[in-house]
Protein backbone atom coordinates (compact mmCIF):
# COMPACT_ATOMS: atom_id res chain seq x y z
CA UNK A 1 0.00 0.00 0.00
CA UNK A 2 0.80 3.63 -0.60
CA UNK A 3 -0.18 7.08 0.20
CA UNK A 4 0.96 10.79 -1.20
CA UNK A 5 0.55 13.52 1.34
CA UNK A 6 0.66 16.99 -0.62
CA UNK A 7 1.46 20.21 1.30
CA UNK A 8 1.15 24.38 -0.29
CA UNK A 9 2.62 27.17 2.04
CA UNK A 10 2.55 31.13 1.49
CA UNK A 11 4.41 33.55 2.92
CA UNK A 12 6.51 36.88 3.03
CA UNK A 13 9.42 35.90 3.03
CA UNK A 14 8.84 32.91 0.75
CA UNK A 15 9.26 30.29 3.16
CA UNK A 16 11.28 26.70 2.62
CA UNK A 17 8.87 23.80 3.00
CA UNK A 18 10.24 20.34 4.49
CA UNK A 19 8.95 17.33 5.60
CA UNK A 20 9.62 15.88 9.10
CA UNK A 21 9.33 12.07 9.00
CA UNK A 22 10.83 11.32 12.39
CA UNK A 23 12.10 7.58 12.26
CA UNK A 24 9.64 6.31 9.22
CA UNK A 25 10.12 2.81 8.39
CA UNK A 26 8.48 3.04 5.67
CA UNK A 27 10.29 3.87 1.99
CA UNK A 28 9.39 7.64 1.03
CA UNK A 29 10.41 10.12 -1.01
CA UNK A 30 9.29 13.90 -1.46
CA UNK A 31 9.21 16.11 -4.42
CA UNK A 32 9.27 20.05 -3.00
CA UNK A 33 9.90 23.47 -4.26
CA UNK A 34 9.73 26.51 -1.74
CA UNK A 35 5.96 26.73 -1.93
CA UNK A 36 5.17 23.29 -3.46
CA UNK A 37 5.93 19.70 -1.96
CA UNK A 38 4.36 16.04 -1.90
CA UNK A 39 5.87 12.90 -0.05
CA UNK A 40 5.12 9.74 -1.06
CA UNK A 41 4.86 6.79 1.04
CA UNK A 42 5.30 3.04 -0.26
CA UNK A 43 5.04 -0.49 1.04
CA UNK A 44 3.97 1.27 4.09
CA UNK A 45 5.12 -0.80 7.54
CA UNK A 46 2.76 -1.52 10.03
CA UNK A 47 5.90 -0.33 12.45
CA UNK A 48 4.98 2.67 11.10
CA UNK A 49 1.59 2.94 12.22
CA UNK A 50 0.58 6.29 14.60
CA UNK A 51 3.43 7.89 13.76
CA UNK A 52 3.26 11.70 12.97
CA UNK A 53 3.97 13.30 10.09
CA UNK A 54 4.50 17.26 9.40
CA UNK A 55 4.97 19.88 6.23
CA UNK A 56 6.98 22.14 7.92
CA UNK A 57 7.01 25.96 6.79
CA UNK A 58 10.49 28.32 7.66
CA UNK A 59 11.32 31.58 7.15
CA UNK A 60 12.99 34.28 8.84
CA UNK A 61 9.65 35.13 10.69
CA UNK A 62 9.38 32.02 12.11
CA UNK A 63 8.29 28.79 11.71
CA UNK A 64 4.57 26.39 11.20
CA UNK A 65 3.34 23.15 10.33
CA UNK A 66 0.20 20.97 9.85
CA UNK A 67 0.37 17.33 10.74
CA UNK A 68 -0.92 13.68 10.23
CA UNK A 69 -0.98 10.65 11.35
CA UNK A 70 -0.08 7.25 9.50
CA UNK A 71 -2.62 4.70 10.15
Amino acid sequence: KSVTLSCSVAGDPVPNLYWDVGNLVSKHMNETSHTQGSLRITNISSDDSGKQISCVAENLVGEDQDSVNLT
